[in-house]
């Protein structure tokens, strides 16, 4: 027998020890792989290897900017969600770390739940997380979420309407943790105290919220008298993302547009500035966080600074602020030019507000205990059971057949535009920008 090669440093491999676990980090958009990178960090830091691949979803998704922000020289590979779920040896990694959209995250779960499991000793763990607040369509994510191992909520209010949920559809709820939101750091939760009235006030902008351009010129208006009233304030603009870049919901009329234009006319002053900075910097100057219903909100409260959640647009779920409707925080620019301060309470940011990185080496416990009883059964886990997925398991098999088993037409054959996709034509053809917009909103 020839002896084995040496390994590329020039020492020999050592049979005894085990090859190290292996971590695959999937995300799409900035704020997904904002949200799953420390959790693939941790990963790494016990000894696993971890590969970050990125989900294309659209040209320019994540600019370098973008990318350089989180931390990486360069890009991940990227490949479409149909190349991913076909990568060879996708099963074979020992952990999926899905940071992807509802829809994604589902699509990627059914991929690997096609794969025969007959005769494996392993599958990979699959971890499902949301990038932020979960303001609107919360059931339908987590219902996309359901099929993974493990479901980490962002807040003590999450994880409890997922308990609510399984108790209601009569399962285990043993597969969802309160993790917390990633971007909220325990060790940034204390800071100088801010002074009131404030000498720094941040506007977090969101790329959909508020939609329309009459409501983002109000904003900006608003934003200029604020500015002009108090010269001894500073005013900073962070929008969501720079020009040319994009999220998951795309910015329709950018606020650089609208603050460019009253540049031109002379009506913008010199204390009031909009930036690109990461919104950790700005936070560590503010005194008032001011947005519609950003996550930034959360950052801002688990540091101590004062937030205000503008209602000048309404309470609704588009919008998110019904989410704040009882923290104490809702206010309007009449409210705030009479500096009067938001009164956080209490119990509300208890519920809703949660630092992930504390969460992290119980995470890491949990993904090793699971390991091990694997390893201990000596064959692969069975994938959990979804009771969403159950329900639909009827219509999936007849769309599936293309044939109408009562009518026994063919199923293109039955199939015409209805009046709301006749709608939908319309807004298209006359509105593709709020076509897309509203698309991707409904995305989730």
């Amino acid at each position: 027998m020839q002896p084995a090669l040496p390994a590329a440093s020039g020492r020999m491999p050592d049979p005894s020890k085990p090859a190290p676990a292996r971590a695959l980090v999937l995300a799409s958009f900035d704020s997904f792989l904002k949200a799953a990178k420390p959790i693939g960090d941790a990963l790494a830091g016990a000894g696993w290897q971890v590969e970050t691949r990125l989900v294309r979803v659209r040209a320019g998704q994540l600019s370098r900017r973008q990318l350089s922000a989180l931390g990486y020289s360069e890009p991940p590979p990227a490949a479409t969600l149909a190349e991913t779920i076909a990568t060879p040896g996708l099963i074979d990694y020992d952990a999926i770390v899905l940071g992807l959209d509802g829809r994604r995250t589902l699509d990627v779960l059914g991929g690997l739940k096609r794969l025969p499991l007959a005769g494996r000793k392993t599958r990979p763990l699959t971890i499902a997380l949301y990038p932020g607040i979960v303001f609107r369509h919360q059931m339908h994510g987590l219902a996309n979420r359901f099929g993974a191992d493990l479901i980490l909520f962002n807040s003590p209010a999450d994880h409890a309407h997922y308990e609510a949920t399984c108790a209601a559809l009569s399962v285990a709820a043993d597969r969802g943790l309160c993790f917390g939101s990633s971007v909220i750091r325990a060790s940034e939760t204390a800071r100088p105290e801010p002074v009131w009235p404030p000498r720094t006030i941040l506007y977090a902008e969101q790329p959909d919220v508020p939609a329309s351009r009459i409501e983002r010129l109000y904003l900006i208006d608003r934003l200029i008298a604020y500015a002009r009233a108090h010269p001894e304030r500073t005013v900073i603009i962070k929008p969501r993302h720079a020009p040319g870049e994009t999220t998951l919901r795309p910015t329709i009329h950018h606020l650089a547009g609208i603050v460019r234009l009253a540049e031109r006319r002379g009506l913008v002053p010199a204390n009031l500035r909009l930036v690109y900075e990461p919104i950790e910097h700005l936070l560590d100057a503010a005194d008032l966080c001011l947005t519609v219903s950003s996550t930034v909100a959360l950052q801002a409260a688990a540091r101590g600074i004062p937030f205000a959640i503008l209602g000048d647009f309404g309470i609704c779920e588009d919008y998110g602020t019904h989410f704040f409707i009882d923290s104490g925080c809702l206010t309007t620019f009449d409210a705030l030019e009479a500096d009067t301060k938001p009164a956080l309470r209490p119990d509300w940011l208890k519920r809703h507000v949660r630092a992930g990185d504390a969460s992290i080496p119980a995470l890491i416990n949990t993904i090793a205990q699971w390991r091990a009883t694997q390893a201990h059964a000596g064959c692969a886990c069975a994938w959990p059971h979804d009771p969403f997925a159950a329900l639909g398991e009827s219509f999936s098999r007849y769309q599936a057949a293309d044939g109408a088993q009562a009518t026994g037409l063919p199923l293109r054959a039955t199939c015409r535009v209805s009046p709301v996709w006749a709608r939908k034509l319309r807004k298209l053809i006359r509105e593709p920008k709020r076509f897309f917009a509203d698309m991707a909103m409904n995305w989730h």
